[in-house]
């Protein structure tokens, strides 16, 4: 575990034997503090991608593969990184940015059977107010044709017995059998049987296309959801959650926790007690450029002596040597 934790943080073992203990400690809690954020990035990423989108196996894996590199790259920067307050201000930052999207991310994969719950429950809803709508819109011309129907079938049955009564000399004329009256009373019958046929087509043709549309507009219900996506379920996840007192207090612990974890290469970093590795690290680095700035300021004072000197003076100074 150290040679990893001295491979994450680029420091030499050869180097750290001579320090104390402390020091050794502090670059494998940092390199812990790097390799938790990076597995629970590689599951996010994995759930978000099989759970929240709805992709494979295979295409999780890779999704949760490239978010934990590249979590690993950042806090590995942010763990090996040191200057003034500009770098602290940037990792305070960077840390904070991570971690807030971190622990987003974490939630909605983890309360993913939740948001699915929560979202069909809206989505069922939507649907029946939208089913609703068109019933409430189509019901107006819909309840006169089909009292124009129950009229025409009234007539119908009204021709029909007339026919009936004419023809068996029960009604109308009181003469038994086929007359002009009761061809006139048939031609009656076949006009109101006609009628009644269309208009009860008519019916039909309007519960055609009420139904028609009601599919048209559940599809389109469906299709403008946004079940897979990312900030729908996210905006679901925080509708459901608010909405219920224990989910919210739930959420809160659970956010504050992948916050925390997430920001932990900060804390550590930014707040740890530096050891004597670190201390030594930065005196060299300070030795390394004051020598620096000692060969620069030599090599800039010779250059000044020999441009005020010129080609003569310098061939002089030749010369005496």
């Amino acid at each position: 575990m150290k040679n990893i934790a001295y491979w994450i943080l680029g420091d030499s073992p050869e180097n750290l034997k001579n320090h104390t203990p402390q020091s050794r400690k502090k670059i494998q809690a940092l390199a812990m503090a790097i390799i938790i954020p990076t597995i629970m990035w590689f599951i996010t990423g994995y759930l978000a991608a099989t759970t929240m989108l709805k992709l494979s196996h295979n295409i999780g894996l890779l999704v949760g593969f490239v978010c934990a590199l590249i979590i690993f790259l950042i806090d590995r920067m942010i763990a090996i990184s040191s200057g003034g307050w500009k770098i602290f201000v940037m990792r305070i930052l960077l840390g904070s940015a991570i971690a807030f999207i971190g622990s987003i991310m974490i939630d909605s994969a983890f309360l993913s059977e939740d948001i699915d719950y929560y979202m069909n429950q809206k989505l069922g809803q939507k649907s029946a107010d939208v089913l609703k709508e068109i019933e409430l819109n189509n019901d107006v011309h819909m309840n006169e044709q089909k009292n124009v129907v129950q009229q025409r079938y009234a007539d119908l049955q009204l021709a029909s017995f007339n026919y009936k009564s004419e023809l068996d000399g029960t009604g109308g004329t009181k003469k038994y059998g086929k007359g002009q009256v009761a061809e006139a009373k048939n031609k009656i019958l076949a006009d109101a049987r006609t009628e009644y046929l269309v208009q009860l087509l008519a019916l039909k043709n309007m519960q055609t296309e009420r139904t028609n549309e009601k599919k048209v507009a559940q599809d389109e219900v469906l299709r403008n959801h946004g079940r897979n996506s990312i900030i729908t379920r996210i905006n679901a996840m925080h509708e459901y959650i608010f909405s219920n007192p224990f989910a919210t207090k739930f959420y809160y612990v659970l956010t504050a926790l992948c916050f925390l974890l997430e920001m932990s290469v900060v804390i550590i970093k930014l707040f740890s007690k530096k050891s004597s590795y670190e201390l030594e690290q930065e005196r060299i680095e300070e030795i390394r450029n004051l020598k620096s700035e000692q060969i620069l300021r030599s090599v800039a004072e010779r250059s000044a002596i020999d441009k005020r000197l010129g080609h003569y003076g310098r061939e002089a100074m030749r010369a005496v040597k």
